[in-house]
């Protein structure tokens, strides 16, 4: 990169995890206080996003099965879902 040029900072795979678990926390707590396809779809939501969190290679995971690379695959299709 030139030197004065824009720099492009990223946040570590842990801080990702972590705003991951914290998402999908949110999504199935919310989710349980709502009725109806709204609370199915939240609650799934949530857990296949800590699901995604858990098993990906990162320091927050339990099992360290999905590449990095591969869990950020994921990420886009969960948000476009």
């Amino acid at each position: 990169m030139a030197p004065g040029g824009p720099s492009r900072r990223q946040a570590s795979f842990g801080a990702h995890q972590v705003a991951e678990y914290a998402l999908a926390m949110a999504l199935v707590v919310v989710g349980l206080h709502v009725n109806g396809r709204t609370e199915l779809v939240l609650v799934v939501s949530g857990g296949l996003l800590a699901l995604l969190s858990i098993v990906s290679k990162g320091s927050l995971a339990a099992w360290k099965i999905i590449p990095r690379r591969l869990h950020l695959a994921f990420d886009l299709v969960l948000e476009a879902c």
